[in-house]
Parts: C-alpha cells; structure tokens; sequence
C-alpha cells in the first residue's frame, strides 16, 4: 500500500535559471507624480511597436483523459504494482528508442499543443510555461530598457528642475534688487525735477535772447555798413550834401570794427573795393526816391512783424508781436477779421496759398505752423450814387475766415520761422528758418497725418538766417534772402544751388520776383531797393527811400516790374506803446 501511494511522474524538466533577475530594482518613490503616467505611455509605445498586448490571465484547459493515463488508473486502482512497473519500463524505453518522433512532437507542441496526444498533461504544461516563460523574458528585457529610458528622463527632468528653481530664485533676486534701485532713482529724479525745470527754462530764455540779440547785431553791422556804402554812392553821385543824417554818431565803434573784419564770402560781380556796380548813366530810372504814402493803418498794440497780400483780391494780413493776425482790405483799410495764436508766440510769418487763396499759412516764433481756412464769397453791390439811380450793380468777391473750424497745427522747425511762401504751380509751402533750413511741406499731406507730418525735401544753407524766401513763377526755383545780404536761388528738384551773390550790405528783409520771373526785387532794412536782372545777375534799379525803414513786404507791378513796386512797412510810433502803423508807398 505504501508502494501504491508513492507518486509516478513521466518527465522532470528543470526551469532555467535566469541571471538577468539580480538587476532588477525596485524604484524609490519619486515626488514627480508624472513618472506614472511616463511609465504607462512607454509601456503602451513598446506594446504598440511589438504588435502584442498586455500578458493577461493564464486561462487552463482540461483535456480529456488518453489511454496510457487510463491504463495507468486501472492498475494503480487494482494494486497491479508490479505490472505498474513493468509497463513505466517498457513505456519509457519506448519513449527513449524513439527520440526523434519526441523531437517532432515536441515542435508540434510547441505550435500547438493539443498536437502530441501522446505527451500526458504535465508534459504539455511544462512545454506551455516555458513558452510563456520565454514571452515574459523578452517583455522584462523590453521593461528593463523602458525602466533605463525612465530612470534617464528623470534624471533629466530633477536637473532641469533644479536648474530652473535656482533661475527662478536668482530672478525674484534680480527683480527686488531692480526694484528697490528703480525707487531710489524715482527719488532721486523727484528731487531733480524743480532743478531741471529751472535749467530748462533758463535755456530757452538764453536761446531766446541768443536769437534776438543775434538779429539786432545783424541788423546793427548790417545798418552801418549799408548807410556807409550810401554815402558813398551819393557821393559819387554828387548827393551827399546831407549824407551826415544817414550815418548816426554812436556807430564809429562798429565801423571801425568792420574795418578789420571783412565780408567771409564776397560776390564776383562787385568790385573788390565794396561798392556795387550801377547801370550806366544815360538810364532814366536809377535811382527813385519820390514816393507818397497812400494810406496809414493802426492795427496792433505791438510791433508788427509781417504782412502779406492775398494774391487774388484786394486783401492783406498783418502780423504782429502781440500774438495776433488781421484781415485788411485793401485800399479803404477796413478790417476783416482778427485772430490771436498764443500758441506759436509771436506771428513771424504769413502767406496766403497760390491756388485758390483760402488758406492762410501763420508761423510762429516758436517753430510751430497753422493753417488757417478762408472762404471767397460773391455778392452784388452799388458802386457810387450813380450806378445806384441807374440800377446798375457788380458782382464783388469777399474774403471771410471760416468759422468753427480748428486751423492744422505741426512742428516744422526748433527755431522762430521767418519766411513762409506757397507754390504757385501745387499745394506745397516752404518754411525758412532763422537756423538757416529751409523745409518743403506737402499740404494733402498734413491734412492726412497731421503732426506726424515729414517734410518733402529740407535744405541747408549757411549759418546766415533766413529772413525772407519765396517761389519763382515756374515753381521749380527758390529765392532766399539771407541777414548777411546775399541772395541765393536754389533748384527743388534737384536740391543744389544754382546762382549766389551778396546783393545788400544791411540784412535783406524781402525779396520778390515779377510775374516773368525775369526780374527780382529786394529790400534790406535801411530801405536800399534794388531790382536785379537774374540773366546778367546786375541791379538795373537802385532805390532809396527817405527816411531808413523797416519794409515788411514789396510787391512789384505786374505790368511794369522795373519802373513800378510797392512797398508796405511798418512805422513805430513816437509814445511808449509799441503801435505800428501800415504804409503803402508807390513809386511814380
């Protein structure tokens, strides 16, 4: 009985040791709750690139039993322990004898197992474990490989924490530091701002007075020298006999100083000795000094400082110190209009537009321009008493400032703009300025980009200021009159200078040129007209006035512009006041 119970089996196979165990290691636990989630996908990226899916239960079926295992009950059943015995040696010799049929069937288990009924269940059991054996092998290898990918990008990542948490730090560092020094310059810069302010209006103050005090010298060295060469003409001339009124006492000091110091760049077509070649004597109109005064206007309670005609109707603007512009007609003196501009200080320049005349340009002492809008309006009125019985009327056109509307305003230069001109041939305007630039501005497009309006084309003159500027009739050319006296004519298109003499000894104050643009007039400050021929660059017209003036604008006649112009100036009263008073003078 206690042979029956001892068990049989039909084949021992051992498992395989496997070596690769001894390397694996359990993962501390990491604080990064992502290595989780990064263990699945790379589990889920090996799976996906294998083509297999995860291990799942080992499922067992039961095979029915074979005839072997059935005779092997029988005889255990029985107590036949020795035919038993006798038939495991038998059994197992025959298994051994034919090998190579074990082999096959072997193989055949492999592929399927249900394929060998002559193995027993224990057998094929084994046979399946190992199978599976090897299926885990190759999974734990791939686990492993995952497992070092992991364990590298955790590595990486605790670095790239780190790096970035000591980043971090030395960056809220940085900030408080930054913070803490932009409050004390805060404080600083506070205790600054009275200090600054002060500096700033001392400077503009200075660059004020500079500007003036610049001018008046101009005027001062340019006034003896003018009365000087005067008196020399007219003694030449034979009209010296009261030349002692026009060269005042206090001014021996400035022309000894001009004595020594002589003119940086003298014209060509003058003779070396100063004195300015006249036309030859047989002329009839070289010199004119009988003038009439027409009419006399008080119009401000400061000294006017520019006036300019509307080139179409019977009009003219005056501007003045006083921060304010008027409209007059012309010849009867009525006024307009009247307009004050504190924001461009005093008026230094007006200019009415060339196309249509309903734009009136005002520069101020401070750089800055507007432009204000007129409107021409028609009506039907009675001349005299006359036309009036006769019922006969005509048709008369006014000039009216529009009303409720805001004038452009842009920056144009840094200094006080002296001459001011629009072109006759398109919407464009020039800016001179005292700094000696002169600037070409597009009207469409100022009303578009409005202060952030560029100029079209700037030119650079010399360090002369320029008192007065205009357009040629052709529009292509511009006329500059400099406070040294010269005159300058500049080509717009191709930005050179194309013609430069010194054409006064006193500083000019206008120039105009006739409606041929064959001719040009100026005027300095000593009331000195002369009238050049652009073709041979010489004067064919000298003209003094009586008395030494301020000529603000002079317009010459369009039908005769050698022997007829017209000046406007500006008188200053005798009292305390600073009024002016508005002058027409024509020659006859």
């Amino acid at each position: 009985m206690n042979n029956i119970k001892e068990k049989y089996y039909l084949e021992k196979t051992e498992l395989a040791d496997l070596d690769d165990f001894d390397d694996l290691q359990t993962l501390e636990e990491e604080p990064i709750l992502e290595l989780d989630e990064i263990c699945i996908e790379n589990a889920e990226k090996v799976f996906s690139r294998t083509g297999q899916k995860q291990p799942k239960e080992i499922i067992t079926c039961v095979t029915p039993p074979r005839i072997d295992e059935l005779f092997r009950s029988f005889l255990v059943m029985n107590n036949m322990t020795r035919t038993m015995q006798a038939f495991q040696i038998e059994w197992w010799a025959f298994l051994t004898k034919y090998s190579d049929f074990r082999v096959e069937i072997h193989e055949k288990t492999l592929t399927d197992p249900l394929a060998s009924p002559e193995l027993v269940d224990m057998v094929q059991t084994n046979q399946n474990l190992l199978v599976q054996l090897s299926k885990f092998q190759d999974s734990t290898k791939k686990y492993k490989k995952s497992l070092k990918e992991c364990r590298h990008q955790n590595s990486k990542m605790r670095e790239e924490r780190d790096y970035f948490k000591i980043h971090h730090k030395r960056t809220l560092e940085e900030n408080e530091r930054l913070f803490r020094e932009l409050n004390k310059l805060k404080t600083v810069s506070s205790s600054y701002q009275p200090v600054i302010k002060k500096l700033t209006d001392k400077y503009k103050t200075a660059m004020r007075q500079k500007m003036l005090n610049q001018l008046q010298r101009d005027r001062a060295i340019g006034e003896c020298k003018g009365l000087q060469s005067t008196i020399d003409s007219l003694k030449n001339l034979g009209m010296a006999e009261d030349s002692k009124e026009f060269f005042p006492e206090d001014s021996k000091e400035v022309m000894q100083v001009l004595e020594v110091q002589q003119h940086s760049k003298e014209s060509t077509i003058f003779p070396p000795n100063g004195m300015r070649r006249q036309r030859h004597d047989n002329t009839s109109h070289a010199i004119k000094s009988n003038y009439k005064s027409v009419i006399n206007l008080s119009g401000h309670s400061e000294l006017i400082s520019q006036i300019t005609s509307h080139p179409f109707l019977p009009y003219f603007v005056s501007g003045s110190e006083d921060k304010s512009f008027k409209v007059w007609n012309s010849p009867s003196g009525h006024l307009v209009c009247e307009r004050r501009c504190p924001e461009l200080g005093w008026v230094a320049s007006l200019s009415f537009d060339k196309y249509d005349g309903t734009k009136l340009a005002v520069g101020g002492e401070n750089g800055f321009l507007q432009i204000w809008p007129f409107s021409i309006e028609s009506k039907d009125e009675l001349p005299d008493d006359g036309d009036k019985q006769n019922g006969k009327t005509t048709q008369q056109e006014f000039l009216t400032l529009v009303s409720g509307v805001t004038p452009l305003k842009i920056k144009c230069h840094a200094f006080a703009i002296l001459s001011l001109d629009w072109s006759p041939t398109e919407l464009k305007f020039m800016t001179g300025c005292i700094d000696g630039s002169i600037k070409i501005w597009n009207y469409d497009q100022i009303s578009q980009a409005g202060k952030l309006c560029k100029p079209e084309t700037v030119l650079r003159t010399e360090k002369s200021a320029i008192n007065s500027a205009c357009y040629l009739p052709n529009g292509n050319a511009i006329l500059v009159g400099l406070s040294s006296g010269g005159i300058r004519i500049y080509d717009v298109r191709r930005r050179v200078r194309l013609q430069y003499w010194d054409a006064h000894h006193a500083p000019i104050r206008c120039i105009r040129p006739d409606v041929s643009g064959k001719y040009v007039s100026s005027c300095d400050q000593n009331g000195i007209v002369h009238v050049w021929d652009l073709k041979r660059l010489e004067s064919c017209l000298w003209s003094r006035l009586k008395e030494p003036r301020q000529v603000q604008e002079m317009t010459t006649h369009p039908r005769s512009p050698v022997n007829s112009f017209e000046l406007r100036e500006t008188v200053p009263s005798t009292d305390n006041l600073k009024t002016a008073q508005v002058s027409y003078y024509i020659s006859v």
